[in-house]
């Protein structure tokens, strides 16, 4: 699947986190801007209204909002992605989640 960076993405910009306007992405698209990809942990999913619980078969932070259920590994800092149960990808950062899922739904994460 093909992730590219896209208006409304969490990035960083100075080490600031922002949200990217569509100027800022498509300046970040063909490299007049430089962004640095944000690291996943549990409160980006919370902040974008997943339902969290703890998968008990794997141990893993788990959390759906509607057909879309992500497996996070906080040791690894990776979230694998499935759609009506069904793998989709496997994430590092969270723009990817929302490029995912907006590919996925239709709905841009946000918080």
């Amino acid at each position: 699947m093909n992730i590219d960076i896209i208006e409304g993405d969490y990035l960083k910009i100075s080490n600031v986190t922002t949200k990217l306007s569509a100027q800022q992405a498509s300046d970040a698209r063909n490299g007049i801007l430089t962004v640095t990809p944000i690291a996943l942990n549990d409160t980006w999913f919370t902040d974008f209204g997943f339902t969290s619980f703890i998968d008990n078969d794997t141990g893993l932070g788990t959390y759906q909002k509607g057909n879309v259920t992500i497996f996070f590994s906080p040791v690894r800092l990776v979230a694998d992605i499935t759609y009506c149960e069904q793998k989709i990808v496997t994430v590092d950062c969270v723009h990817h989640v929302q490029n995912v899922v907006k590919k996925l739904t239709g709905e841009l994460l946000t918080k």
